[in-house]
């Protein structure tokens, strides 16, 4: 389970945001390169995700790919 970045709380997932109860802290899971650390452009189709990096110029795996919560900020 996602923790907050704020206070170490458990997140819930909202739609495509996970906020923290707690806190009210708004957080968005983005997909990095595990190569070059750039950001990845999410491909989704037939129930099946993947990514593609667009300083690679490889589609990479979700399995592969490295996730990291940044905070959304108004």
């Amino acid at each position: 389970m996602d923790k907050c970045l704020n206070c170490g709380n458990e997140l819930e997932k909202i739609g495509n945001e996970y906020v923290c109860k707690v806190c009210k802290k708004r957080y968005i899971k983005k997909a990095y390169c595990p190569i070059d650390k750039s950001e990845l452009e999410k491909l989704a189709a037939c129930g099946s995700i993947s990514y593609w990096c667009n300083t690679c110029n490889e589609l990479k795996s979700r399995k592969d790919a490295i996730y990291k919560l940044e905070e959304i900020k108004e």
